[in-house]
């Protein structure tokens, strides 16, 4: 946008200083009018190349821009797993737990009847 800027400024000038010649004397003027309309072409040109070059720019933006969306909402999904991973992870911690409780439990239930089979015997 800056460059776009300056080209247009410059064949503001341009057409400006065109003007100026045109109200000088006739030989010199025409020279000089061939001259700055060579230059008022060759900005226009590079004033076309920018606005080119803007629209590129604006496109890889646009084209950037959503490949960021996609990037922040495929992070928010794996997030999103991580939070469902987590939470599976702490229920099946809870159920081991559970499991070696019952394990520990049936343990003792059956040392506890050796060792009244031993009494008994």
């Amino acid at each position: 946008e800056d460059r776009l800027k300056l080209r247009e400024r410059e064949c503001v000038r341009l057409k400006e200083r065109l003007a100026d010649v045109e109200a000088m004397d006739p030989e010199g003027v025409a020279r000089d009018a061939g001259n700055l309309r060579k230059k008022l072409q060759d900005a226009s040109h590079r004033t076309d190349a920018a606005e080119s070059e803007l629209e590129g720019v604006a496109r890889d933006r646009a084209r950037v821009t959503m490949q960021l969306r996609r990037a922040e909402e495929e992070v928010q999904l794996l997030q999103r797993d991580i939070e469902i991973g987590n939470a599976e992870m702490s229920k099946l911690r809870d159920q081991v737990n559970n499991l070696q409780d019952t394990a520990d439990f049936l343990e003792q239930g059956k040392s506890r009847a050796e060792a009244e089979r031993e009494h008994l015997r």
